[in-house]
């Protein structure tokens, strides 16, 4: 990673590697980092997600390659986990678990939420992780009513949309829950040279390494790029089209044009939150 020209005043290459070692050391902690989707699962143009919603709706053609069908729904369930990821970040319960959150015990099955003062020390401690949703009709929700529940009603609210819909594409997107965070396993930072250092770290099967990166490479005063601003990822992903940075298919222009027209969701906010504050407390924090 090189650093900016020495006539940049952002930072002094001192402060920088110690920064960049504070961002490690806080996204390494429990529960770990942010398990944000990546650029590539949005396409070239990163409009495949307002086309799964498109071709959701009937306004899109299906591909005749089932595949295809599958990448653009699935990035649309990855943008709407990406928001809800964004909204417990802003809100400061990233490291926080609530009432009626689906945990994942390490290693180990899922199960609700239902005294967050028993559960919260074993999200810090590593035992357990909270997971988002990946909407579909089959995905396992939070307890009705909860806290929990009433953060993912919030993300498809946005979105202009309702769960039932997602019954129209049962088959290719049934529903699954992801994560909230990613561990970090042996991270190092290495000076090369003057303007150049070398950082390295392992993450698990379906993280996205540029994630950690953009952290690390953004000068202390700037807030995080989008949810899905990377352009690279960590050991890959088991959902299918995951490595393809194509686009969205086949579908004419004509079909692209009616996505983005008719299209009510948004896109997924500009501006992220930061992931990490680099001070003693390590707590992810809101940009502004």
């Amino acid at each position: 990673i090189r650093r900016p020209p020495r006539s940049t005043p952002l930072y002094s290459s001192a402060a920088s590697d110690v920064y960049k070692r504070q961002v490690l050391t806080a996204l390494a902690a429990a529960p770990g980092a942010p398990n944000w989707y990546g650029e590539q699962r949005f396409g070239r143009a990163g409009d495949n997600a307002a086309m799964g919603l498109a071709m959701m709706r009937k306004q899109r053609r299906f591909d005749r390659d089932p595949r295809k069908n599958r990448l653009l729904l699935s990035a649309l369930q990855s943008d709407l986990f990406n928001r809800w990821l964004a909204r417990r970040i802003h809100a400061q319960e990233y490291r926080q678990v609530l009432e009626g959150d689906l945990l994942r015990k390490v290693g180990g099955g899922v199960f609700v939420c239902t005294d967050p003062a028993v559960d919260q020390p074993r999200l810090l401690a590593g035992e357990v992780l909270t997971t988002g949703p990946m909407f579909g009709v089959e995905m396992r929700g939070p307890t009705p009513g909860s806290p929990a529940h009433a953060r993912e009603a919030a993300v498809l609210e946005e979105a202009g949309l309702a769960l039932s819909e997602f019954a129209a594409v049962r088959k290719l997107a049934p529903g699954a829950r992801r994560d909230a965070a990613v561990a970090i396993a042996d991270w190092a930072v290495e000076q090369l040279d003057d303007d150049a250092v070398r950082i390295s770290f392992t993450l698990p099967a379906g993280a996205y390494a540029t994630a950690v990166l953009r952290e690390v490479q953004k000068p202390v005063s700037e807030t995080a790029p989008a949810a899905h601003d990377g352009d690279g990822h960590g050991h890959g992903d088991g959902d299918a089209g995951e490595r393809d940075d194509r686009g969205a298919g086949d579908g004419d222009d004509r079909d692209r044009d009616r996505a983005d027209e008719d299209t009510a969701m948004p896109r997924t906010p500009s501006s992220s939150p930061s992931l990490v504050d680099a001070g003693p407390a390590a707590q992810l924090k809101d940009p502004s």
